[in-house]
């Protein structure tokens, strides 16, 4: 059975791969979302915290033979690091100033980050060898690879437990208290500074799981994260600011337009095919998929 030309078969094996790319992205963007609840900043050096979870995973693995089960909350400590060091230099700096200079300030750190990699790993892109076992599963007369199935497992599991975590722990509830009234949190005896840090810390560890997921996908490179941030950040934009499951959803579905996009059209466009799909979200939800609809007096 044909669809618009291409086999059914081919059809699947694409949306299948689409999810698994798609839930990188959503990691990605669940980074963005838990320091913007926090701290209503948008940390442009997140892109690049994944690209160093990659080149972690990179000289771990190969370089010091570590097994990728061991290499991983070594990944973890250190891509939880570097989110403080943002935080601590970029942000920290300015919380008694009411503007937006957390944009060149973030934007500052990822040249920084971004730079330095590339002094200690090359500019040449790096094989990370698989430690998934890629050898695909037939489901529904069509091949699904096991790397991405865990992929999707993996972010669909981090999404249901920062949501238990917002609905039974007292953190979780303070962070969604910051989120929707910083201020009034903050009158209530919520230390907003110190959810701050966190939001940075926990960002930057779930960088470093999306740089060690996909990094075997495709290679661990200086400049990775550059274009994997601008896709979690149209998924945030797509699923609702503040939701984790919107981060979830809007990461799936741009990696499966993609993905699917690539069978009609050039590859070349691939990368720009989720401008049409926010801007349609948009225009019938301008808050996102999952987003409220915030009301404000003036």
């Amino acid at each position: 059975m044909d669809i618009f030309g291409v086999d059914q078969k081919i059809v699947l094996t694409a949306f299948y791969s689409g999810l698994g790319v798609g839930s990188v992205y959503a990691l990605v963007a669940l980074g963005y979302n838990l320091v913007y609840r926090a701290t209503r900043v948008f940390n442009l050096a997140q892109g690049d915290i994944v690209s160093w979870g990659g080149l972690i995973a990179f000289s771990l693995l190969v370089t010091h033979g570590f097994s990728a089960i061991a290499a991983l909350p070594v990944i973890v400590v250190g891509t939880a690091a570097l989110g403080f060091g943002v935080e601590r230099i970029a942000i920290a700096p300015l919380t008694r100033a009411l503007s937006f200079g957390w944009v060149l300030t973030t934007l500052g750190m990822s040249v920084v980050i971004r730079n330095v990699a590339e002094l200690q790993w090359g500019p040449d892109p790096l094989r990370v060898p698989a430690f998934i076992d890629r050898v695909p599963v037939n489901v529904l007369g069509s091949p699904f690879r096991v790397d991405f199935m865990v992929t999707i497992v993996g972010a669909a599991a981090l999404v249901a437990l920062l949501e238990l975590a917002d609905r039974k722990t007292i953190i979780g509830k303070a962070m969604v208290a910051t989120a929707l009234n910083r201020e009034l949190a903050q009158l209530r005896g919520i230390n907003v500074g110190l959810l701050g840090i966190g939001s940075f810390v926990v960002a930057g560890a779930l960088g470093g799981i999306a740089g060690w997921l996909i990094a075997p996908i495709t290679f661990a490179s200086f400049n990775s994260g550059v274009l994997i941030a601008l896709k979690g950040f149209l998924a945030i934009a797509i699923g609702g600011w503040g939701r984790h499951v919107g981060a979830l959803v809007g990461g799936l579905l741009i990696g499966v337009t993609e993905a699917l996009a690539i069978l009609w059209m050039d590859v070349d466009f691939r990368n720009l095919v989720p401008l049409p799909l926010l801007a349609a979200i948009l225009l019938i939800r301008p808050q996102g998929l999952f987003g409220r609809r915030v009301e404000r007096h003036v």
